[in-house]
């Protein structure tokens, strides 16, 4: 049998620069390691792996901007990153990493007003297992039926949330309301067995749009039970019932009902209104996806004008 790795020292690191998958900064002795959560200017303290990243550990001083994040499992989940820097000093630090990479600089990023509550979709998972901290590895303290997301690099754990600081008022009232029914049993990644699976949210200009994933042996009378307390909500606009009987992590599958309500979902996009199914690619961000439209017609001088030698046309996505 191998020898087990000894693990090293925890560094100090100040963290200076935003990198395409966390946060960079040097250590002592000039070292660069990266970390998935920070904030530019702060001084964390990091257990270093493999290829120059780490673990952070603990935070000893935070950047003079730093602010507090707004999600409960933020360093748990692994979604969100940047929460600890407010919305400009991200947009900063990201025109920065854009100009490192291409080696001159650029323009400011230009976004959205909103830092919370922007995107139009939410995938949330069912696992029976549930993460509570990069410690702990003991599946016994933790088995259950969870709803959340998935932590960093773990497809067989589940962050339970009561809901997602990035979503609407609307969505997390959906996630409330399913939560309430207690679905069970969540989907086991290891034994693949269970019948919970995935809930999906789209948010339209009318309300939300829910399917419900499930593995095939879920019973539909178990499905409806829940289909009919989200369908419930004034918010809601339609449910659908999808079922997944692959072993792939994947929040989709065939159609097995239209519950409640519409199959799909209406977004007005400036000017244009687009009917989209529930499977659909669209951007997360409504109104960033605007500005994004907005900017690529000002680049090509659309509408048209004779002056700039162009005769308008129309954009496709």
């Amino acid at each position: 049998m191998g020898r087990r790795r000894r693990r090293q020292a925890p560094v100090d690191v100040t963290l200076d620069r935003l990198e395409a998958r966390g946060v960079s900064g040097l250590t002592d002795d000039g070292r660069r390691v990266e970390v998935r959560y920070g904030a530019v200017g702060a001084r964390v303290s990091v257990r270093v792996g493999r290829k120059g990243k780490g673990q952070r550990l603990a935070l000893l001083q935070p950047a003079p901007d730093q602010v507090p994040p707004a999600c409960p499992v933020f360093g748990l989940c692994g979604g969100c990153q940047l929460q600890e820097m407010p919305l400009h000093r991200q947009r900063v630090e990201k025109a920065a990493l854009v100009a490192r990479l291409v080696g001159h600089p650029c323009t400011s990023c230009e976004g959205a007003e909103a830092a919370y509550g922007y995107r139009n979709k939410l995938e949330l998972s069912f696992g029976a297992r549930r993460f509570l901290a990069e410690a702990t590895d003991d599946p016994g303290e933790i088995a259950g039926s969870w709803l959340g997301f998935h932590p960093p690099g773990w497809y067989s754990r589940i962050v339970d949330v009561d809901g997602c600081p990035l979503g609407s008022p609307a969505m997390n009232r959906v996630i409330a309301a399913v939560r309430d029914q207690r679905p069970a049993p969540a989907w086991d990644n290891a034994t693949h067995a269970g019948w919970w699976r995935h809930l999906v949210l789209r948010e339209g200009d009318a309300g939300v749009l829910v399917t419900l994933v499930t593995h095939g042996s879920c019973p539909e009378v178990e499905v409806r039970r829940v289909a009919d307390a989200v369908a419930a909500l004034d918010c809601v606009t339609g449910v659908s019932w999808r079922v997944n009987d692959g072993v792939a992590e994947v929040a989709t599958g065939q159609l097995r009902a239209v519950l409640h309500g519409a199959p799909g979902l209406s977004i007005t996009l400036g000017d244009v209104a687009l009917e989209l199914p529930p499977d659909a690619f669209f951007q997360v961000n409504t109104p960033g996806a605007a500005i994004l439209v907005d900017r690529v017609g000002e680049a090509l001088r659309l509408p048209g004008d004779p002056a700039q030698g162009s005769a308008g046309g129309t954009l496709l996505d």
